[in-house]
């Protein structure tokens, strides 16, 4: 499930990076996976990657509240994982860090 929560936060990151206005506001809302691509991957691998994309796409939602949390829900092959915490957008815009359960982690938008 660390893959599903990878492809859940890519997503939003590259959403959020196309969108005009404060890093913060842009991310405030739900957003559910519509679509992943993968660059730089071995013919192999996106055969590999476009099979769990089909399991993806439409089975994974984030919500990121203006008060500093989220929720999401991510439903793979008959298993759904909720997942809870806090979010903070660094102050050039640029980094997303999340922390659940005590774990954090940073992304680049």
């Amino acid at each position: 499930m660390k893959k599903t929560q990878f492809f859940v936060f890519a997503a939003c990151l590259m959403l959020l990076a196309a969108c005009a206005g404060s890093p913060k506001d842009n991310i405030v809302g739900t957003w559910k996976l519509s679509d992943v691509a993968v660059d730089g991957a071995s013919e192999e691998e996106k055969k590999q990657f476009d099979e769990m994309k089909k399991m993806m796409v439409g089975n994974m939602e984030m919500t990121f509240n203006a008060d500093g949390k989220y929720s999401g829900k991510t439903s793979m092959m008959g298993e759904t994982k909720e997942m809870k915490g806090t979010w903070t957008i660094s102050d050039d815009g640029k980094m997303l860090k999340t922390k659940e359960e005590g774990k954090e982690k940073e992304d680049e938008l």
